[in-house]
């Protein structure tokens, strides 16, 4: 929770660079996901 609340602190660029870094994480999480759904089935 420390974290999130110090993000708050960083310039607007930074703050968009790490919202990117985390859709991506979140991007891949859910397609490995899939995938592994489609290779159960």
């Amino acid at each position: 929770m420390q974290k999130i609340k110090m993000l708050d602190t960083l310039a607007s660029d930074e703050q968009q660079a790490l919202f990117k870094m985390i859709d991506l994480a979140l991007a891949n999480k859910r397609m490995k996901d899939n995938l592994q759904t489609l290779i159960g089935q």
